[in-house]
């Protein structure tokens, strides 16, 4: 089992090996308990793939569904590429 705290500023790896950011946090549904979504806080370079736009002040953050998690160990590796994520209407953005 691996406690939410400790996932906080994991590196973040797509299946095509690109670093995407850095675990910022979960997000949980309290009416089941679960965690759904890994909070993200992304690269500049990740953010202008996916068609974001930074704010001046603080970065880029969306929510990776767990479903997209392959394993948690020194990183976070997922199970879907960069351009997946930019097509999944499950990736939220803040």
């Amino acid at each position: 089992m691996v406690r939410a705290k400790n996932l906080v500023g994991l590196p973040v790896i797509t299946s095509d090996a690109s670093t995407i950011g850095k675990v910022d946090g979960t997000e949980l549904d309290v009416d089941s308990w679960m965690v759904t979504h890994i909070r993200v806080d992304l690269t500049d370079d990740s953010a202008r793939f996916l068609s974001l736009k930074k704010p001046f002040m603080g970065g880029i953050r969306i929510g990776l569904p767990v479903s997209n998690v392959l394993k948690v160990g020194d990183v976070v590796s997922l199970n879907v590429t960069l351009s997946q994520i930019r097509e999944s209407p499950e990736s939220k953005t803040d």
